[in-house]
């Protein structure tokens, strides 16, 4: 059991990672209807500055963290401004691969100025263990996790007080009215871009003293992200980082006691299609809530008619003449009308008994 609970604690460190990043994709939608492919390279971006300035220009840490935070923050702005809001009108379709490209550039241009190798980075949070109910967990883990948990907690009771927290849901319930009412679909768009890639750049600067600067595995975040946030059906925050902590713990738990390889990486793959599956669609609306159609009142069957219907039916086809099926057949029909025969009352039979039942 001390076991078990120690794989628990050392996934709370990806959790929180993770907690973030989902936190980003959310906001993100709740704010324009966008699902951020990008948020990989906007942490990839985050990640690249920290390495810069604290790994190679040994910057102090407060204004390193800030300015690379800060980073990604500027980079969501101009994504909306120079590429989302000229296609605000496009088929959703561009609006989905838009940001995939803008992944693949951002992929590249951190592969050509700082390499495509893995780069350790100097860590900045405390390190070493301490005990939690007698097993051994990591600080920075711990610490990773209580700063998602606290920055999930602070966002969502701001938005649900202050006006743009309020702006945006009337724009995502409906977009018309809330323009009529004054507000700027577009602004509120741009603000939520900004504050969902802040998200991203602080996952961003948090994994690379853990895993290292990898390209890769940094542009590969999003998938995670996309799992978690499709379990708060890219709306909820809190629901968001309970799936945050699912996916984290559960891959440190696969990553311990199923040997085969893989499992723990394609865990959020297999909770996006579990998620899809039993929800019935891939991607809610922002306004599915206003968009579902009333609920119908359900009949009850009268199943004694339904069993009734059915037995007259079976023994018409039973007395179906023979000369008649003859005609069809030919001559050697008769032993086939008999099988027939025997065949329907049995089933007249079995209908009966439930009927009865």
């Amino acid at each position: 059991m001390t076991e078990f609970f120690r794989f628990v604690l050392l996934g709370l460190g990806a959790a929180g990672v993770y907690m973030l990043a989902g936190q980003g994709v959310t906001v993100i939608y709740r704010g324009s209807g966008v699902l951020n492919f990008a948020l990989g390279a906007q942490a990839l971006v985050s990640a690249a500055v920290f390495v810069e300035l604290w790994g190679e220009w040994h910057w102090p840490l407060a204004p390193a963290f800030i300015l690379s935070v800060l980073a990604s923050t500027v980079v969501g702005g101009l994504v909306h401004l120079l590429v989302m809001y000229p296609l605000r009108n496009s088929a959703p379709l561009v609006r989905i691969i838009a940001p995939l490209g803008l992944l693949a550039i951002c992929q590249q241009g951190v592969v050509l100025a700082l390499g495509g190798e893995l780069r350790k980075v100097p860590p900045f949070l405390p390190q070493g263990t301490v005990k939690v109910f007698e097993a051994q967990a990591f600080k920075d883990r711990l610490i990773i996790c209580a700063v998602a948990i606290a920055a999930t907690i602070v966002v969502a009771v701001l938005l649900k007080r202050l006006r743009l927290g309020l702006a945006t849901q009337a724009v995502g319930e409906n977009r018309l009215a809330a323009t009529a009412l004054g507000h700027s679909p577009e602004l509120i768009a741009g603000v939520n871009w900004a504050l969902g890639s802040t998200f991203a750049g602080v996952a961003g600067v948090f994994i690379v003293p853990i895993s290292g600067f990898s390209v890769s595995r940094l542009s590969l975040i999003v998938v995670p992200a996309l799992a978690a946030s499709l379990i708060g059906r890219f709306r909820s925050l809190s629901l968001t980082a309970l799936g945050a902590l699912v996916i984290g713990v559960g891959q440190s738990l696969l990553s311990r006691y199923v040997k085969t390889p893989g499992w723990s990486d394609a865990l959020p793959f297999l909770i996006i299609v579990l998620v899809m599956t039993v929800g019935g669609h891939a991607i809610p609306r922002r306004d599915e809530v206003q968009a579902r159609l009333p609920r119908v009142a359900r009949t009850r069957p009268r199943w004694w008619a339904v069993v009734l219907l059915i037995g007259v039916g079976v023994q018409l086809v039973a007395l179906i003449p023979t000369a008649v099926l003859q005609e069809l057949h030919g001559g050697d029909a008769k032993q086939d009308v008999v099988a027939t025969a025997e065949k329907a009352h049995g089933l007249q039979v079995v209908l009966m008994i439930l009927g009865v039942a």
